[in-house]
């Protein structure tokens, strides 16, 4: 006598992907979205499994790896925890935690205001708008005169954040339909130094990450389409969307477009002139509406002096915190090589993958070609001021590579159980990743002590820095912005990008100086000690070291608990008070 059907709950519907009753008569069986689990009830006699999952939750020998995965997920979603919650933290904190935050406040207030961004930097106010405007004008529709605030910028780049993290973890499930690495991917993006860091911050790179990520999704998604046209349309958009935000995110659609190359040489001159168009009809318009200032400011003022001796620092750094995942990710980047023309499709899909036996490969190499574009961009680190935001595209670069060969390196394990290079591969990869887990706690718990975080002694001592320049008239100088915003003053200075500009011939600091000499700004609000001469400044010229030295008078040092830095408050020295050779 048959066995009655088991009820049939949620969990068996995620994980078998049918409904009551089995499937029609003569029509082939759905495999599981995700194979990880035994079924809990046989077959029945009108369902068949097609070839790619007849090993599929038969044999445990192909099982281990899966709950090894489901470990690291467990792990990496507690080092996620801490940068939520230091995102949290960040949000209601007044102040600036990183040095360009004020100043995307400023962009947002002038766009609030009506007024124009993109200006001369011969004439006052000297700043400089080196990011696109999107970002600021998203920021504006919340951006207040009266009271003027970080917290929407900074909540605007965590919603960026949370898209950004969701389309590592989309990419991942359709390149190999497998959930466990679908969620582990995003949580070792959350879990890097550059997100911890940034996620915090009201600046434009997150969201300018996140919209290329899901302009890489779109395309993905188009190789498993009946109408791809329409979907790679709808990439370039959003990438052309992401240049609006940061000039500078371009190796997700080079990335697409070498994959075009060697698979569509016609797709992908229609993809590069969509991509074309959609990139130039903005860029055109702005440099139009700016008179050529748009261009100035993003491109020729951006051209910033290469310190390569900065990028060896960097690469050592990358290296002490996460070599095991490095040399996994070495592995995995020469085992796809090798089998980069293999045409075994993906294990976690059978159905997809028997209308399509090129997808799971095509989808490898796109991510492939993301991973080695991004390899490039790391050398961008060497430019001067570069900072984290450079490393938040290549961390999600890294983990969508992962999680695409990964998947396909755990289905061969699966399919073929009893073939030993498989196992030792697998077991070699998931042992490097398992070491980067053990040996990140002590490190992330350091990154977490590191990284500019709110404080007591910082708000009371913001609260005292604002209380001095409203009661001082007069135009005020300092290097984070939000203290003059939040006294009700204007913004006159960008201290580091106008020196490196003044330094590299780009821009006259003559007049400047000449009103430092004059003792026009009513204070000078620093994070060193500006009469120290064998400190070394990158926020101000020789001349204006000279100046500052000749005409002010320290009259406040507050500290604070680091690594937030000291501030040091300078006044212009009384009239009849001899002035002190520097």
């Amino acid at each position: 006598m048959d066995s009655p059907t088991p009820p049939l709950t949620f969990a068996t519907r995620f994980i078998y992907g049918r409904k009551r009753g089995g499937a029609a008569p003569g029509r082939a069986f759905h495999a599981p979205r995700v194979v990880f689990f035994k079924p809990r009830y046989p077959v029945t006699e009108n369902e068949t499994r097609p070839p790619l999952c007849r090993c599929a939750g038969a044999n445990p020998a192909g099982e281990w790896p899966f709950w090894v995965v489901a470990v690291l997920v467990a792990v990496f979603a507690a080092y996620s925890g801490l940068t939520l919650d230091r995102i949290r933290q960040a949000a209601v904190f007044p102040y600036q935690l990183d040095a360009e935050e004020g100043y995307m406040l400023d962009q947002a207030l002038r766009f609030a205001d009506g007024r124009g961004l993109y200006e001369s930097i011969a004439q006052p106010p000297y700043l400089m708008d080196n990011y696109p405007p999107l970002y600021p004008a998203l920021w504006s529709v919340f951006a207040r005169r009266t009271g003027p605030s970080l917290a929407p910028g900074r909540w605007l780049n965590a919603a960026a954040a949370l898209l950004a993290i969701v389309a590592v973890g989309a990419i991942v499930w359709t390149a190999g339909r497998c959930v466990l690495l679908a969620s582990l991917c995003p949580m070792l993006v959350l879990s890097s130094r550059s997100w911890l860091r940034w996620s915090a911050y009201a600046r434009v790179d997150v969201l300018a990450v996140a919209l290329t990520l899901w302009g890489l999704w779109l395309f993905a998604a188009s190789v498993r389409s009946e109408r791809p046209r329409e979907w790679r349309l709808a990439a370039a958009a959003l990438f052309a969307l992401a240049l609006l935000a940061k000039q500078t995110v371009v190796a997700a659609p080079a990335a697409c477009l070498i994959w075009l190359l060697a698979n569509d040489r016609r797709g992908a001159v229609r993809f590069f002139v969509e991509m074309a168009v959609l990139a130039a009809i903005p860029l055109l318009a702005l440099c139009i509406g700016t008179r050529g200032q748009y261009w100035l400011h993003l491109v020729i003022y951006n051209r910033n002096v290469m310190h390569w001796n900065e990028l060896a620092w960097w690469i050592r750094l990358a290296w002490i915190l996460s070599y095991p995942l490095i040399v996994a990710i070495g592995i995995l980047a020469i085992h796809a090589l090798c089998r980069f023309r293999s045409s075994e499709s993906c294990p976690f899909n059978p159905q997809s993958a028997i209308r399509n036996p090129k997808s799971e490969p095509s989808i490898r190499g796109l991510a492939l070609a993301y991973l080695t574009m991004n390899v490039f961009s790391f050398l961008s680190l060497a430019k001067s001021g570069a900072a984290e935001n450079y490393l938040l595209e290549p961390a999600c670069a890294v983990a969508v590579f992962l999680g695409a060969e990964l998947g396909v390196l755990l289905g061969r394990v699966r399919l073929e159980p009893r073939r030993w290079t498989n196992q030792a591969l697998c077991a070699i990869v998931l042992a490097l990743l398992v070491f980067q887990a053990a040996r990140y706690r002590p490190i992330f718990l350091s990154l977490c002590r590191s990284a500019p975080a709110p404080t007591v002694s910082a708000l009371i001592q913001g609260d005292r820095v604002v209380r001095e320049i409203e009661s001082r008239p007069g135009p005020v100088l300092s290097e984070d912005p939000i203290y003059a915003l939040r006294a009700g003053r204007e913004v006159e200075f960008q201290n580091f990008i106008m020196t490196q500009l003044a330094l590299e011939g780009k821009w006259d600091e003559t007049p400047f100086v000449r009103r430092l000499d004059r003792g026009e700004f009513s204070l000078i609000v620093a994070h060193q000690d500006l009469t120290d001469p064998n400190r070394f400044f990158n926020r101000y010229t020789p001349a204006m070291l000279d100046a500052v030295r000749r005409r002010y008078v320290a009259v406040a040092v507050l500290p604070r608990e680091p690594p937030l830095q000291t501030i040091f408050l300078y006044a212009p020295r009384p009239s009849k008070e001899e002035n002190p050779a520097p």
